[in-house]
């Protein structure tokens, strides 16, 4: 719901016990949280923000996306335990988004022949290993990384910084749908 972040969802979160009994109770028992807008408040008991999640849904069930609540074991642990972490995770493919091992890979978009060849070795040493690969499929060092762990038969994970409904860049489409058989996608963003 627009207005209602991370910070203010896990105070309503923490306050009533569960996502669904924020909506479940009346606006006089609202009023009673903490360092919450009341607009916000107010718009919460008005019930207007189910016909998006029911268009979210349905969305999610077409395109085969998963939805991760902080009450969801599957959410990431790890995730969890920042502050500001995201309310909802959405994921689509097989990777353990809770799995012991993983290694997150950032680079430069513009990488060099060095950054390319130091990325691959890296990567290739882990092969065999069972140590999940996390990026972002941007250009440059993230699709390298990508890349080059399903090569080595590892697990993949693509962050998106948008929604499901999209691959972007459209240059990176065929090694995304390829980590779905070996990873994963995952974005705090709505369809």
């Amino acid at each position: 719901m627009e207005g209602i972040g991370p910070i203010y969802g896990r105070r309503l979160m923490e306050y009533f016990g569960s996502f669904s009994a924020v909506f479940d109770r009346a606006e006089k028992e609202l009023t009673g949280v903490s360092r919450i807008p009341q607009v916000l408040l107010q718009r919460l008991s008005s019930k207007r923000e189910f016909k998006f999640a029911e268009a979210e849904l349905l969305q999610m069930q077409k395109k085969e996306v998963s939805g991760h609540t902080l009450s969801d074991p599957r959410f990431p642990k790890r995730l969890k335990q920042c502050s500001d972490c995201p309310l909802v995770l959405f994921s689509k493919g097989i990777a353990d988004l809770n799995a012991s091992r993983m290694i997150a890979v950032v680079g430069s978009r513009a990488v060099s022949q060095y950054g390319e060849a130091q990325c691959k070795d890296l990567i290739k040493g882990l092969a065999g290993s069972g140590v999940v690969i996390m990026s972002g499929l941007a250009y440059g060092t993230d699709i390298v990384a990508h890349r080059m762990a399903l090569e080595c038969g590892l697990q993949t994970i693509a962050v998106f910084a948008h929604g499901m409904d999209r691959i972007y860049p459209g240059s990176h489409s065929t090694t995304a749908r390829k980590m779905l058989d070996q990873g994963a996608w995952v974005s705090e963003f709505p369809m």
